[in-house]
């Protein structure tokens, strides 16, 4: 029975990461649209700072409309949220937003579902969790397999 959570655990992450890593390739494909920044700003949190290392957050408030209906949005990435140990890295894309010519990419699908950069997501995680997570499910089942026999 143990094998058994465990295995669904594993198989989780798995596909946890490849439908990350999945509309992360097809959001490139999205339609661009004209944004209009309500807000936009940096923020660390205390309980983010690892062995000395400071975690800079930027958040946003944005407004859109595709297809005639207005939608208002806070997410930056596919994963909802933009972290960086570089200060520079956050104010540099915090100065993108801030153009008058601010841009999010809207799902096609469900177009309340915006983003407004791609590739944030650490894709080495990602595949490592997917990796990861199979290989565990054929470990736990090679596991059962002999457990059973």
């Amino acid at each position: 029975m143990l094998t058994i959570i465990v295995t669904i655990i594993f198989l989780l992450i798995s596909v946890q990461s490849a439908i990350y890593l999945c509309v992360e390739f097809w959001s490139k494909t999205w339609p661009k649209v004209p944004a209009n920044l309500i807000g936009c700003q940096i923020t660390t949190n205390e309980s983010q700072i690892i062995s000395n290392r400071v975690l800079y957050f930027l958040s946003v408030r944005y407004t859109y409309e595709y297809r005639g209906k207005a939608y208002k949005s806070s997410r930056i990435s596919i994963n909802g949220r933009y972290a960086s140990e570089s200060l520079v890295k956050v104010e540099k894309l915090k100065k993108e937003l801030e153009n008058e010519n601010f841009c999010v990419f809207v799902c096609p699908m469900l177009n309340r579902y915006s983003i407004v950069v791609h590739g944030v997501i650490n894709k080495l995680w990602m595949y490592f969790g997917l990796f990861y997570g199979v290989v565990m499910v054929g470990l736990m089942m090679g596991i059962s397999s002999i457990i059973s026999a």
